[in-house]
């Protein structure tokens, strides 16, 4: 279990999972690997090894529904990151990923192979719609409070306007609806 990710993630292979875990990607580019296992020594062997070891370890970004996610190898485990969808993910105790005790976080997790891989990429998937589902909900409600706000205002025989206060600063204010006046 503790071994050295010695495979790389083909482009076939990050589809494949995704499409296991019933994930629709829209978009697929390969990325120089992020993690580099090598000291930060400056010596010209070890830049070349590290330039092959990133070339060679590609990490991936994937767009999906929720927006791009990121996919790669680190030294013993695979990293798959969701920050950029701007969508936090809170896994379950019974969740097999915290089952499991990985790292994780509400953005990423650490996979140990590919099937646990595949395993929290579905429960990722859950909770990454769970998540949409409640900013959505959040993005509803605030719009209707709005609208409600609004049409209390104009009943009243007032109107909300942006007025400028200051140069480059406007500010919403509640002003006499001009057909009542």
């Amino acid at each position: 279990m503790y071994q050295v990710m010695k495979d790389f993630l083909s482009e076939e292979q990050v589809r494949a999972l995704f499409l296991i875990a019933q994930i629709n990607v829209t978009g697929l580019w390969r990325r120089p690997n992020q993690y580099i296992t090598y000291d930060q020594r400056e010596d010209e062997q070890t830049t070349r090894s590290e330039a092959v070891y990133r070339e060679s370890h590609p990490w991936w970004l994937v767009r999906t529904e929720w927006g791009m996610i990121e996919i790669g190898p680190r030294k013993r485990v695979i990293e798959v990151d969701w920050s950029d969808t701007k969508l936090p993910v809170i896994f379950q105790d019974t969740d097999p990923i915290n089952v499991d005790n990985v790292t994780n976080d509400k953005y990423y997790f650490h996979a140990w192979d590919f099937e646990k891989l595949v395993i929290y990429l579905i429960c990722t998937k859950q909770r990454l719609i769970e998540s949409a589902t409640v900013r959505d909900q959040v993005i509803a409600k605030k719009k209707a409070d709005k609208e409600a706000h609004e049409k209390q205002v104009q009943e009243q025989g007032y109107e909300m306007r942006m007025v400028q206060v200051a140069p480059g600063v406007m500010v919403s204010q509640r002003v006499p609806n001009a057909e009542r006046t």
